[in-house]
């Protein structure tokens, strides 16, 4: 008995240390995307709305693709996929990762007529 309430009072107890884990997707992020080589692509803000459904919206902000716009996606759970630029059929930039812990990271796909046409990773972190 003295041993679980130990490990209850141990894992309590580390929790509280560790901070609140933050799982709402909302909010702005610094966005850095590399190319399949590990070399950076593009840095940027991201900033992501969900709705009450599994709906994301939001803004992006990015060097080196065509300055801004919109994006529009899909929230599962911890899983995030967005396109920077919805409702064209050439030139989509998709973004597709895993929200943990107010980090979201994943790939990214450049997209043309052709199919993909570059890719590589990203990773985007919660500035608020």
């Amino acid at each position: 008995m003295r041993c679980a309430l130990a490990l209850i009072l141990a894992v309590a107890l580390a929790g509280c240390i560790a901070g609140p884990i933050d799982t709402q997707v909302d909010g702005t992020y610094a966005y850095v995307g590399k190319r399949a080589d590990g070399s950076i692509e593009t840095k940027g803000t991201l900033t992501l709305r969900s709705g009450a459904d599994t709906v994301v919206t939001g803004t992006w902000s990015l060097e080196n693709v065509q300055g801004d716009g919109v994006l529009e996606g899909r929230r599962d759970d911890m899983k995030v996929s967005v396109d920077l630029h919805p409702g064209w059929r050439d030139h989509n930039l998709i973004l597709m990762g895993e929200f943990k812990n107010g980090v979201i990271t994943g790939r990214w796909q450049w997209i043309g007529f052709p199919g993909v046409m570059s890719e590589g990773t990203f990773e985007a972190k919660k500035l608020r």
